[in-house]
C-alpha cells in the first residue's frame, strides 16, 4: 500500500493522502481551497509503517487520510 505527502504551493502546510494499492496519485490537488503538489510517496510495507506516518502527522497537526 502507498500513501502520498502533498505540500501547499502557497503556505508551509502539508497533508497525507488516503492509502492506495497503486501509485496513481495526481501530481496536484486542491483541498480547502488551496493547491497542493505531490511531494513524496511512501511505500507502507506494513501496518506499523503506516501507523508511524499517521502518528507523525498527528503529532505535527498535519491533515491525513485525505480522500483524493
Amino acid at each position: 500500500m502507498y500513501i502520498a505527502l502533498y505540500k501547499s504551493a502557497s503556505s508551509p502546510e502539508e497533508l497525507y493522502s488516503e492509502r492506495r494499492d497503486a501509485l496513481d496519485f495526481p501530481p496536484q490537488i486542491e483541498y480547502n481551497k488551496k493547491r497542493y503538489a505531490l511531494s513524496t510517496t511512501f511505500h507502507c510495507h506494513s501496518e506499523s509503517a503506516y501507523n508511524n506516518i499517521i502518528n507523525h502527522a498527528k503529532k505535527n497537526n498535519i491533515h491525513y487520510d485525505i480522500k483524493i
